[in-house]
């Protein structure tokens, strides 16, 4: 739920997937950038497992001042697994209200979001501050695997895509 109290409040999800009441006045409002990247050939999607909770999200991150979203984009997803990325549709924006505790910081995210091509595949970032790039079946990954925006945004790639023609033939 994203409105708390009367007296301004907003509840923000926190790393470890609890919440937290924070006043509207302690909100950064911050701008980002993330990219849904999908090996459609075997039915993966590349993901951030959080470091701090084991959950599942897209790569990508706030912007830098003065940065272009698609600038953003293009740095965070490289920083995160190494690769580049060329833009291609875009998804749309979706709003969240977190708690990053490692800050003791709240923000308010505008995440812009992009389906994204790759010119490889090959994961080469280790691991970052907030968690490690990995290929994630399409046909296992579940909401409670996901934090804040993630399966929703996956839920409308799949159906945008109908990924479920990617699903394997089932072996006897």
């Amino acid at each position: 739920m994203s409105t708390g109290k009367e007296d301004g409040e907003v509840s923000c999800l926190t790393v470890i997937g609890d919440q937290r009441l924070v006043k509207r006045s302690d909100l950064r409002l911050r701008p980002g950038a993330y990219a849904v990247i999908c090996r459609f050939e075997k039915g993966e999607i590349l993901l951030i497992r959080g470091k701090y909770n084991g959950l599942f999200s897209l790569p990508g991150g706030g912007t830098h001042r003065g940065e272009k979203l698609l600038e953003t984009l293009q740095r965070e997803v490289l920083e995160e697994t190494g690769l580049t990325v060329e833009p291609g549709d875009y998804l749309g924006v979706k709003e969240a209200f977190f708690y990053f505790d490692p800050e003791r910081q709240a923000y308010q995210v505008f995440a812009h979001i992009w389906e994204c091509a790759t010119t490889t595949t090959d994961i080469t970032a280790g691991d970052i501050d907030e968690g490690k790039a990995e290929w994630v079946d399409v046909f296992s990954l579940k909401e409670d695997d996901c934090s804040g925006f993630t399966y929703e945004v996956f839920v409308e790639f799949w159906q945008k895509h109908r990924l479920w023609k990617y699903r394997p033939a089932a072996t006897e």
